[in-house]
């Protein structure tokens, strides 16, 4: 099979732990690019982080990168423009929010261009590494709050369940932060009893990842790779965790990263190498540079 669309995940995919695209992998996609295989990207991130990244690539592979956000539930072409979006109803966005407040959970909720959150000073200290010195993590939380207000154009306000209830942009995905993993499944479990439509899954086992009735990277693909013309079966898709499931299951070749979910590799067609040994990169040279 010649592939012609390849998919990327992005934490913990093309990402490495220190949130670079490693060369390795910037080399491989850019001859798979002049190949003529088109790169996305596929993430859980808002818009404007995911927008930032595909910038990013685009500069490194040579070529344009289109992408979708919020697990897939807003997609934008290669030349920006949105194409695609499934956002949470209006009501029950409000009423989620409304469970998830009374829990104490902390929230974002991502829109179509912003990043909506409450209690400010809560989220600002999530950024707040204990683990290194006083000066280098006053340092590393400001560089990190100032990347997300202005890449996500954060906007602060007073309670989310009361702004939902009159919210004028549409919210594509809310993200539920900083859970343990008990509370991520009660949480769950909650939300899926009092809002059965809702599609919940997770990035990691701190949080939560809520968004519309099928509205998951599945879907996300599906909407780019109909705009591009390219059928399933010529699509290979690479993600790592379990909001990746979807979407490795829509594609004609889903790998899975070696350091990616227990279920994730279980479910994939192929497991790569950890995102530290370049595993997008060998991924790439195996299944359409033909190198290995």
């Amino acid at each position: 099979m010649q592939y012609r669309l390849v998919a990327l995940d992005l934490d913990g995919t093309l990402l490495d732990r220190q949130g670079q695209i490693r060369p390795a992998n910037m080399a491989a996609l850019a001859r798979a690019a002049a190949r003529g295989v088109t790169v996305a990207i596929v993430t859980g991130r808002p818009v404007g982080s995911a927008r930032d990244l595909a910038r990013q690539l685009s500069r490194g592979i040579g070529a344009p990168v289109p992408f979708a956000a919020c697990n897939g539930a807003v997609v934008f072409g290669a030349d920006g423009r949105r194409i695609a979006a499934r956002p949470i109803a209006s009501g029950v966005l409000a009423q989620a929010l409304a469970l998830l407040e009374a829990e104490g959970a902390l929230v974002e909720c991502y829109g179509l261009e912003h990043v909506f959150i409450d209690r400010l000073r809560q989220h600002l200290s999530r950024w707040w590494d204990p683990g290194r010195p006083p000066l280098a993590r006053a340092a590393g939380a400001l560089r990190t709050a100032w990347y997300m207000i202005r890449t996500n154009r954060v906007r602060v306000v007073r309670s989310l369940p009361q702004w939902a209830r009159q919210a004028r942009e549409p919210v594509c995905k809310i993200f539920v932060v900083d859970l343990d993993e008990e509370s991520s499944r009660r949480l769950a479990d909650r939300l899926a009893a009092a809002l059965p439509t809702l599609h919940i899954t997770s990035s990691g086992p701190d949080n939560l990842e809520v968004g519309a009735p099928q509205a998951h990277k599945g879907w996300g693909l599906r909407m780019l790779a109909e705009s591009l013309r390219i059928p399933r079966e010529a699509i290979l898709a690479i993600g790592d965790g379990l909001n990746d499931l979807e979407m490795l299951e829509y594609a004609g070749l889903g790998v899975a990263m070696g350091n990616g979910a227990p279920e994730v590799r279980a479910r994939a067609d192929w497991v790569a190498p950890g995102v530290e040994e370049d595993g997008v990169a060998r991924a790439v040279e195996r299944w359409i540079l033909k190198e290995a």
